[in-house]
C-alpha cells in the first residue's frame, strides 16, 4: 500500500508539471521518488515469473490468479514509473536531444573506459560467485552433493550444463559487462575485430541475473532467512546467501555503466566532427 500510494503521488506529480517550467531541483526530486517506487514495486514483483510458470502447470487457481494479478500490476506499475523517473532526470539536466547524453558528463564512445565504480561492481559480482561456488564445492568434495531427490529428478547432463551457464554469468557475464572487450570485440576475435558487441547481448543477460538474485536472495531470501524461515549451518548459509546477494547488485551496477557507454553515437556530434 505504501509503495502504491508513493508511486501515485510521484506520478501525479509529474503529471501536473509535464505541461509546464519546472525548476531543475523539483524535477530531480521528482525523479527521485518515481524511481524510488518503481524499483520498489519490481522487487515486490519478483514472483511474477514463478506465478506464470505456476499458472502454466498448475492452471487458473484462484490463488494464482489473485498473486499474478498483484505481482503483474507491480511489475507493470514499477516498470512505468521508472520510465516517469528518466523523463523527469531528462528534463533536469536537458541532455542532447539527439542522443540523450549530457555531453561532457556522459561517455560519448564505446572505446572510452568504464568508471571505477563499474569495474568494483563487477569483481563485487565475481567475488559473490565466488562465494556461492566455494558451498558448493565444498558439498561436493563432502559427499553431499547431489542429493538422492536431485538425482531422481535432474539428469546429470542438464546440471552440467546449468553449473556452465552459472559460471559464465558470475565470471565472463561481469567482466564483459566492464571491460572494453565486452563493447568492441577483441582483436583475438578475428573476423569481427573492433566492431561492436550487439548491445543486449551483453546488456539483456546482466539485467536478468542481476534482477533475479538481487530480488529473489538479496530481497527475499535473505529476509526470510532473518525471520527464520529456513535454517542450517551459519557459514554456509551466509555464503550462498550474501554470494548471490552481491553477485546480483554487482551485476546490476556493472549493467549501469554498460547502457551508457553503449548508446547509439550521436548523430549531431558526428554531423560537426565531419565540418
Amino acid at each position: 500500500m505504501a509503495l502504491g500510494v508513493l508511486a501515485t503521488v510521484g506520478c501525479l506529480a509529474a503529471a501536473a508539471t509535464a505541461r509546464r517550467e519546472a525548476g531543475d531541483t523539483r524535477r530531480h526530486v521528482l525523479a527521485g521518488i518515481t524511481a524510488l517506487a518503481g524499483v520498489a514495486l519490481c522487487v515486490y514483483s519478483f514472483l511474477l515469473p514463478i506465478m506464470l510458470v505456476a499458472l502454466l502447470f498448475e492452471g487458473a487457481r484462484s490463488g494464482i490468479v489473485a498473486s499474478l494479478l498483484a505481482t503483474g500490476g507491480g511489475a507493470v506499475a514499477g516498470v512505468l514509473c521508472l520510465r516517469v523517473a528518466v523523463d523527469e532526470r531528462r528534463l533536469a539536466v536537458r541532455p542532447c536531444e539527439s542522443c540523450g547524453r549530457v555531453h561532457g558528463r556522459s561517455p560519448d564512445s564505446r572505446a572510452e573506459r568504464a568508471p571505477g565504480w563499474a569495474f568494483a561492481g563487477a569483481y563485487v559480482a565475481v567475488a559473490g560467485f565466488g562465494a556461492r561456488i566455494s558451498v558448493w564445492l565444498a558439498d561436493t568434495f563432502a559427499g553431499r552433493w547431489q542429493s538422492e531427490v536431485s538425482r531422481a529428478n535432474v539428469s546429470w547432463s542438464a546440471m552440467v550444463v546449468f553449473l556452465v551457464l552459472m559460471s559464465l554469468a558470475g565470471t565472463v557475464l561481469p567482466l564483459a559487462l566492464a571491460h572494453r572487450w565486452g563493447r568492441l570485440w577483441p582483436a583475438w576475435v578475428v573476423p569481427l575485430r573492433g566492431r561492436a558487441v550487439p548491445r543486449w547481448l551483453v546488456l539483456g543477460p546482466g539485467l536478468f541475473v542481476g534482477a533475479g538474485l538481487t530480488a529473489y536472495f538479496g530481497i527475499a531470501g535473505n529476509t526470510a532467512w532473518i525471520r527464520g524461515d529456513f535454517g542450517g549451518p551459519f557459514l554456509p548459509l551466509f555464503l550462498e546467501m550474501a554470494g548471490y546477494t552481491l553477485w546480483g547488485i554487482g551485476l546490476l551496477v556493472a549493467c549501469a555503466s554498460y547502457a551508457a557507454l553503449t548508446r547509439p553515437p550521436c548523430r549531431q556530434l558526428i554531423r560537426k566532427q565531419a565540418r
